[in-house]
């Protein structure tokens, strides 16, 4: 079933809604009543809807191919659930191309999911707050040789049940799925 629709914003209507010359793709925060930003509160309800039988805990987010706006979708998705009162972790699993940190204004991308699966360390070591309240950022942190493997481990699925228990609602952020077997061994 169809979800929500979500329609393409242009860099100059991001300007334009944001009051500023670069404009903000965090469309969630920087034009909060716009129609925009409501079809990504008509996701969140869906995804709230699809859930009453089954809880979801995880969305993963994915396109076919590059510069799609997966990473947008994940970015505004996570806004609009941590805003709806979910506590929220953003995981930026794109182990090859990650974006996220840059959404987010963090300057160095070098603590995240590769450090938790390779320490035990408390969830709060490596998962970043934000401005919003009740969201965290999972960074990708150093990018290991091989994605597809690091995110098939079993310290991957000990990791995730781990940020599960700290969270309502995982979101990952994927690569493309046509490029890569990184996002169907994460599903």
């Amino acid at each position: 079933p169809t979800l929500s629709s979500l329609a393409k914003i242009t860099s100059r209507q991001r300007a334009a809604r944001a009051g500023e010359s670069g404009g903000s793709q965090l469309v969630t925060l920087s034009a909060p009543r716009s129609p925009a930003t409501e079809a990504y509160r008509v996701l969140r309800t869906s995804i709230q809807l699809d859930s009453i039988n089954k809880p979801i805990k995880s969305v993963l987010i994915t396109s076919s191919t590059r510069a799609e706006g997966k990473s947008l979708t994940a970015a505004n998705l996570a806004v609009v659930m941590a805003q709806g009162g979910f506590r929220t972790i953003l995981v930026d699993a794109d182990l090859r191309k990650p974006f996220q940190h840059h959404l987010f204004g963090f300057e160095k991308n070098d603590v995240g999911l590769t450090n938790g699966l390779l320490k035990q360390g408390a969830i709060d070591e490596f998962a970043r707050p934000t401005k919003v309240e009740n969201l965290r950022l999972l960074m990708t942190g150093p990018l290991p040789p091989d994605p597809a493997e690091t995110l098939g481990s079993e310290r991957m699925k000990t990791f995730k049940a781990r940020l599960e228990a700290q969270a309502d609602m995982l979101i990952f952020d994927s690569p493309p799925c046509l490029a890569v077997a990184d996002t169907s061994v994460l599903a």
